[in-house]
């Protein structure tokens, strides 16, 4: 599945119109996802931001490797930072599109709520691409009710439940 949600986050800014876009990552890690930005020809940066230090110094290998095989018509910059999704950063004005895939359910309720905050009032990006586990689907992994699919995973919501927040 996490194959799936990256492929429909590419579908998605391949569709976008908007020439020399900047996209953010939250959450990014292992920065695959802002790798595969470098092929989508209208995103001219890609920013990736990870609360966790040592993870973005090994991201920041593969980075590397990936940009110089990048084979592109038109410039692109993939930047990470370290940074928490709940503080802005000013670094992140002018971002046109911020994904944030698989992140929330790892981050307390009321740490959640100052994303809202920081992502629409503060970043105000156009386009804003959000996933979290559906806990409707568990039964479908042979899991009981409330019970979630990761142990790190504070909650798992409902579609009701995420479309409300």
């Amino acid at each position: 599945m996490s194959v799936q949600r990256r492929d429909e986050v590419v579908r998605i800014l391949r569709s976008l119109e908007k020439p020399n876009m900047t996209v953010c990552d939250f959450g990014c890690g292992l920065p695959d996802l802002i790798c595969r930005f470098s092929s989508i020809p209208n995103i001219r940066r890609a920013i990736g931001v990870d609360i966790d230090l040592a993870t973005l110094k090994i991201g920041s290998n593969d980075l590397q490797l990936e940009s110089q095989s990048c084979r592109r018509d038109s410039p692109f910059q993939a930047i990470l930072y370290h940074g928490d999704i709940c503080s802005y950063d000013r670094r992140l004005h002018g971002v046109d599109v911020v994904t944030c895939i698989e992140v929330i359910e790892h981050m307390e309720l009321n740490s959640v709520d100052k994303v809202v905050k920081v992502v629409f009032d503060q970043i105000q990006p156009m386009v804003a691409i959000f996933s979290t586990p559906n806990a409707e689907l568990n039964v479908a992994f042979g899991l009981q009710a409330g019970q979630f699919r990761h142990s790190d995973h504070v909650f798992e919501w409902t579609r009701e439940q995420f479309s409300n927040w």
